[in-house]
C-alpha cells in the first residue's frame, strides 16, 4: 500500500510537470469604449475559461499595430476599418477581418460652431465649408462622403482639414473650422462646454445598413495554424459582446461594465461614460458584406484605395458563425427598445 501510494504521487506529479500552457493570442487594441468586449472578457476570466491566454498590447498607434499585424507580432487587433486595411489586402498581406467589434447605431456627429446653427440647416450648406476629420483614409472619410451625398455634395465642395481629435476643440474655437466628425466621448464633451453643436449623426445619412465601423482584424496565417485558439478568442469575446449588450440596454450589470471601461479604455470618469449615446455591437460577430463593399467602394471612388478585393478574401473566417451558434441566441436581459446590440 506503501509503495503504490508513492508512485500514485510520483504519477500525479510527473502529469502536473508535465501539463501544457495554455495557447497564447496576442491583441493589440487601443485603449477605448470599442474594446469593451475585449476589456470584460479579460476582467471576467472568460479567455482562460475558454482555454486561451491572451496578452493584451495597447502601446502602440493604429499604424504600429497594422505592421505588427501584418507580421504577426499580434495575432489579432481591433479598430476602424481603413483604406490602409483595404490597401493590405491588395498588396496580399495576411490580414484579414475576423468579426464586428463596433456597428451601427454609432452616433458620430458631425459637430458645429454654435455661431453657425442658423446658418447651417442641411448638408447642401457645407458647400465651401471647412470640415475636420481626424485622419485622412479613416471611416470617418466614409461617413462624411454619405452626408455630403444627401446634399448632393462631393468631398471637392468642401475644404477638409486633417486635424486630430485632441486639436479639434480648438479648431473650432478659434473658427479655423466651420465643423469636425466627432466621436463619443469628445463630442459630448465639445457639447457640454458650448464649443460645438451636435448637428447631424451620419449614421442617419448611412442607407446601406447595418454599417460596420469597427473590427478585430486577424493575422491570417496565424489563424489557419492555430484555428482551434482563434475560435476560443472568438467564443470568449463573444460572451463579453453579450455582456456589453446587456449593459448598453441598460440591464443590472451597465455599472459592472462601466467600471471596466474606466479600468481599460481611455474614458476614466464613470458618470460621463454612463452618460453618453454607446455605441452598438453585433452578439453574433457579424460582418455586413453590403457595408464593407460599400465602404470599400466608396474609397475607390475617392481614390484613397486603387485595387477592389473580393469580400471572400476580407473576411474569410466562414467558422464564425458556427461559434457563435454554440452560444445559443441572444435576448438582453432588459430591452431598453433601443436599436442596435441585438
Amino acid at each position: 500500500m506503501k509503495l503504490a501510494s508513492i508512485a500514485a504521487a510520483l504519477v500525479a506529479l510527473s502529469s502536473t510537470g508535465s501539463a501544457q500552457p495554455l495557447p497564447k493570442v496576442t491583441v493589440g487594441d487601443n485603449p477605448s469604449l470599442s474594446g469593451a468586449p475585449l476589456y470584460i472578457a479579460l476582467e471576467k476570466g472568460y479567455y482562460r475559461e475558454a482555454g486561451v491566454d491572451v496578452q493584451l498590447d495597447m502601446s502602440g498607434t493604429s499604424s504600429d499595430m497594422a505592421v505588427m499585424l501584418a507580421t504577426n507580432r499580434l495575432n489579432v487587433i481591433g479598430g476602424a476599418i481603413s483604406a490602409g486595411f483595404f490597401n493590405s489586402i491588395a498588396k496580399d498581406l495576411p490580414v484579414a477581418l475576423m468579426f464586428s467589434r463596433a456597428v451601427s447605431p454609432f452616433a458620430h456627429h458631425l459637430m458645429i460652431r454654435p455661431d453657425l446653427k442658423d446658418t447651417l440647416k442641411s448638408p447642401a450648406d457645407l458647400k465651401g465649408r471647412t470640415v475636420a476629420i481626424a485622419a485622412r483614409g479613416a471611416i470617418l472619410i466614409y461617413e462624411l462622403v454619405k452626408v455630403l451625398e444627401a446634399g448632393g455634395l462631393t468631398l471637392n465642395d468642401v475644404d477638409i482639414k486633417y486635424i486630430p481629435f485632441g486639436q479639434q476643440p480648438t479648431a473650432l474655437t478659434n473658427k479655423a473650422v466651420d465643423a469636425a466628425l466627432m466621436i463619443s466621448p469628445l463630442q459630448d464633451s465639445v457639447a457640454a462646454k458650448g464649443i460645438g453643436i451636435k448637428w447631424i449623426n451620419a449614421d442617419d445619412f448611412i442607407k446601406v445598413q447595418p454599417v460596420v465601423i469597427s473590427v478585430w482584424m486577424m493575422n491570417t496565417d496565424w489563424a489557419k495554424a492555430n484555428e482551434d485558439a482563434a475560435r476560443k478568442f472568438v467564443r470568449a469575446t463573444l460572451r463579453g459582446v453579450r455582456d456589453y449588450c446587456n449593459a448598453y440596454h441598460r440591464g443590472p450589470n451597465r455599472g459592472e461594465v462601466t467600471r471596466i471601461l474606466t479600468k481599460y479604455s481611455n474614458v476614466k470618469d464613470a458618470a460621463l461614460i454612463d452618460r453618453i449615446d454607446w455605441g452598438a455591437a453585433d452578439p453574433q460577430g457579424r460582418i455586413a458584406e453590403a457595408s464593407v463593399m460599400d465602404v470599400q467602394a466608396t474609397f475607390l471612388k475617392e481614390k484613397l484605395t486603387r485595387d477592389q478585393v473580393t469580400f471572400a478574401r476580407i473576411a474569410p473566417a466562414g467558422w464564425i458563425a458556427d461559434v457563435a451558434a454554440s452560444l445559443g441566441p441572444f435576448t438582453p436581459a432588459a430591452d431598453s427598445g433601443a436599436k442596435g446590440c441585438r
